[in-house]
């Protein structure tokens, strides 16, 4: 399977976008990040403006969930690798789910790239088999192993394929990335 290969994808929906990484721009008319933390998205604001991309990049200040509404989020700024943990109380978030993504920009034939920190594994076992076919190409990172997500993708008829990666605080079978074509 080449990830990507040659193919100009109509949108890429980008889920914890933290600043906006616009080499995803040579890959994809039109991408549509998702930051729920205000001063990560605030940073990924000034990156998409300076670099002239506001036409094709749509930064939406929400978290991706299981439906739309409002969580809470620890009222501390993240400042580095930290998992979404709603709480009872906190700095109130939009959340919104999938489909209403999928609907609201009209998504075809899209690409999915999740970086979210707890969310995934929710998000991914509450959400139907025809949201997520919308997108022929999903890469996920995963922080608990991959074989929740390939299953799900597997049993969809995506190619899948897990890569793990090394880091110092979390065992190599647990962490990499998950990548799948329809």
């Amino acid at each position: 399977m080449t990830w990507m290969s040659g193919t100009t994808w109509p949108y890429m929906l980008e889920l914890a976008s933290e600043i906006s990484r616009l080499s995803l721009l040579r890959s994809t008319n039109r991408v549509i990040e998702l930051e729920p933390y205000h001063k990560p998205s605030d940073l990924a604001r000034t990156n998409i403006r300076v670099n002239g991309f506001e036409d094709r990049v749509k930064l939406l200040n929400v978290a991706l969930a299981t439906s739309n509404g409002y969580t809470h989020a620890p009222g501390k700024e993240i400042r580095e690798y930290a998992l979404f943990r709603p709480v009872s109380r906190g700095k109130s978030i939009k959340t919104i789910a999938p489909r209403s993504i999928i609907e609201g920009y009209n998504i075809v034939n899209g690409v999915l790239k999740m970086n979210c920190e707890g969310c995934k594994y929710q998000v991914f076992n509450h959400t139907d088999g025809d949201t997520l076919k919308v997108f022929k190409q999903v890469v996920i990172e995963y922080h608990d192993g991959a074989r929740p997500i390939a299953g799900l993708l597997k049993d969809l008829r995506y190619d899948v394929i897990a890569k793990p990666i090394r880091s110092t605080s979390i065992l190599l079978e647990k962490q990499g990335y998950t990548a799948a074509k329809l």
